[in-house]
């Protein structure tokens, strides 16, 4: 009886062994090296020609100055039919600091026939003039830039929705070396998840400041720049202060990035200040066939005017006080910080003409 017992008791072992087995198996990194699948998706997400996207930030911080902001960052681009091309943002935002509230929802658009603007509901701002913007809230505005050429999409297909192909040498060596980086640490396969559309692989990662800064240090010296030690020490201090980890999804067919999940926590040092932040970014639509078309109906937009009127409601007042004028050594400062150097340039003086002394 007892041999039947033990025989009885193996049995079972070995079941739950196999099928726990099987299971760990279901979870089994389907990429033999998945620091270069991650890699590759960030290299073909910057390739796509066309995406759109969904995000969402907050962000809270403690202590006096402390405060909390929410927003969300939609929208789309698409570099398909050179002759249509065209980006668009909405951006919706919460600010809650030093006990004032602010809110803000407009809708950016820009295509081949110029840039366009539109507020969908009133700014929420201390001492906003209400008056100046309340014929502006609903309808497509069309700010005149002086040029026919498409901006800020021209900008942003400089960064992203080229094909390394279509790229510049430089910007192709530039691109090329996201495969070879290395900006997330600590990865760990979680399974396959539906993203939108997609069927992702989902992984657990850590962000790597080192690696990140590894990969700007070697794009300024493709540039043939000096890379800046102040701004590497600055970079790497500022990230050794913050915890980052998360979630990153990718589709496998794709094999772009079409979602980031995650947190980061920061305590300054010296106030004891915590910050904590929530970011989501979703990705679909890569490299489907559609446009971002210019509104049906606008009005133009007389920009000089408008910001005339906006200086002279008195919004603005007060900012000299509370901020000091920029001398030669703070723009120094600024930009030292950012690895920049400042060019001073003298005001042409022109010579004094001295006549000369008449004696009698």
């Amino acid at each position: 009886m007892n041999k039947n017992r033990k025989s009885l008791f193996v049995s079972g072992l070995i079941v739950v062994l196999v099928l726990v087995g099987l299971s760990g198996c279901g979870e089994e990194d389907p990429v033999s090296d998945s620091s270069a699948f991650l890699q590759k998706s960030v290299f073909n997400l910057f390739g796509a020609e066309s995406l759109r996207f969904e995000s969402d930030l907050a962000i809270s911080q403690s202590g006096n100055g402390g405060g909390e902001v929410e927003a969300s960052l939609n929208g789309s681009y698409s570099y398909y039919d050179s002759e249509n091309e065209g980006i668009e943002i909405n951006v919706v935002a919460k600010i809650e600091a030093a006990g004032e509230n602010y809110r803000a929802d407009v809708y950016l658009r820009e295509t081949e026939d110029g840039a366009f603007v539109r507020l969908l509901d009133m700014p929420e701002i201390p001492n906003f003039p209400v008056a100046l913007f309340s014929d502006l809230v609903g309808p497509w505005w069309k700010l005149e830039s002086g040029t026919e050429e498409s901006m800020a999409a021209g900008y942003v297909k400089g960064i992203v929705g080229t094909p390394v192909e279509d790229l510049d040498p430089l910007d192709r060596q530039k691109r090329e070396e996201l495969l070879v980086a290395e900006f997330f640490t600590g990865i760990n396969f979680e399974g396959t998840e539906t993203v939108g559309e997609y069927e992702a692989y989902r992984y657990s990662v850590e962000l790597n400041p080192a690696g990140i800064l590894a990969y700007q240090k070697k794009c300024a010296e493709l540039s043939g720049e000096e890379f800046d030690s102040d701004y590497a020490s600055g970079f790497m201090n500022l990230f050794g202060s913050i915890n980052f980890d998360g979630d990153v999804w990718v589709d496998p067919l794709s094999g772009a990035l079409v979602k980031i999940d995650g947190d980061a926590f920061a305590r300054d040092v010296a106030s004891g200040d915590e910050i904590e932040a929530d970011i989501e970014i979703v990705v679909s639509n890569i490299n489907k066939p559609f446009t971002v078309d210019t509104p049906l109906e606008y009005e133009v937009f007389d920009l000089a005017a408008f910001f005339g009127a906006f200086f002279e409601s008195g919004i603005m007042g007060g900012i000299d006080e509370i901020q000091p004028m920029d001398t030669v050594e703070t723009k120094q400062e600024e930009l030292g910080d950012l690895g920049g150097d400042l060019e001073v340039v003298e005001p042409e003086v022109e010579p004094e003409v001295v006549e000369p002394e008449v004696v009698e």
